[in-house]
């Protein structure tokens, strides 16, 4: 049987997976641990304040970044290149459907 069927060695296989560099999610994971340095440093200021008996109002306050229509006002800010776009090819179409008519009116006539 070995001379019709002769034995094949199989490949050896790898256990190699590839690695992609991403340059935006490097300057993320940076930006993210330097934010996550800086708000410890801050509570711990915040608590060394608070131990030490003295009253003064941290800067750790919130201050709200939304306000009512403020996806709105982002949503048309970002979409008005692309309804300028598309009116434009509106009109466009428009046109070239008035100057077809015409020109069928004018041939049957």
């Amino acid at each position: 049987m070995s001379v019709l069927f002769p034995k094949v060695n199989k490949m050896p296989t790898w256990n190699w997976r590839p690695i992609y560099y991403d340059p935006q999610k490097e300057e993320m994971e940076r930006k993210l641990k330097m934010l996550q340095e800086k708000r410890a440093a801050e509570e711990n200021a915040a608590n060394e304040q608070s131990t030490t008996g003295s009253k003064k109002s941290s800067n750790l306050s919130y201050t709200p970044s939304l306000h009512k229509g403020s996806f709105r006002e982002s949503h048309e800010e970002h979409m008005s290149i692309r309804q300028k776009a598309n009116r434009q090819s509106k009109l466009v179409l428009w046109i070239v459907i008035l100057c077809l008519l015409v020109f069928t009116f004018y041939v049957l006539l």
